[in-house]
């Protein structure tokens, strides 16, 4: 059925071109290479015409890969943000992961409230962390900042290093995953913007707060 649809056009014109030949013998043999390059010309304008309307897609282009498929469609609606600030007070995050990279330090990965949701801090911002023991008369309160991008979506990140008779340390080192700490943020400690300071040698040092 393609065959005949893709080749029809052209034994039409392959026909047209022998009544013409028989009309007007031709007067040397070039005009034989000339219609030849014509009935060509016409079988491939016949098939781009049939890739052109195949059901693969538009343009002949092929379909869309299933692994394509599973990619959602971007809505252009910004994330929505797990920390607010203001008067959002603390969030209690439940730890999801926490691994070891070394003797004193590790990397915790908490779960926003939503799995869309992106943490809301930018670069350069703290949070602020809150754990009151059973013996404890005051809560201890420590700054930290996040490790995560800040497009991560669904949960945020913390390398924590352990000090000794450090009570906020201790504690996050102690947190097994499904364990929860309060946090609030974001606190603005420097407003960077990509480029900012171009054409001035210029270093900005991210402040890791590894230790209270």
């Amino acid at each position: 059925m393609f065959a005949q649809r893709v080749f029809r056009p052209a034994n039409t014109l392959s026909q047209q071109v022998r009544r013409y030949a028989s009309a007007d013998a031709p007067k040397s043999g070039g005009n034989g290479l000339l219609y030849t390059g014509v009935a060509l010309a016409a079988v491939s304008g016949g098939y781009f015409y049939m890739r052109r309307n195949t059901p693969t897609g538009q343009a002949g282009d092929a379909p869309p890969s299933a692994e394509a498929e599973k990619i959602p469609a971007s809505s252009g609606q910004p994330a929505k943000a797990a920390f607010t600030g203001g008067e959002q007070g603390f969030l209690s995050l439940k730890l999801d992961k926490s691994e070891i990279i070394n003797h004193n330090t590790k990397k915790l990965t908490f779960l926003l409230p939503e799995e869309d949701m992106e943490s809301g801090l930018h670069v350069a911002s703290a949070v602020i962390t809150k754990y009151k023991g059973p013996e404890m008369q005051k809560p201890v309160i420590r700054p930290y900042t996040p490790t995560s991008d800040v497009d991560q979506k669904g949960t945020v990140d913390f390398i924590i290093k352990k000090y000794p008779n450090g009570p906020m340390s201790e504690h996050l080192h102690n947190l097994e995953p499904g364990q929860r700490l309060d946090i609030k943020g974001p606190i603005p400690k420097y407003q960077w913007t990509a480029n900012k300071q171009s054409g001035r040698p210029f270093l900005l040092i991210k402040h890791l707060r590894n230790a209270p």
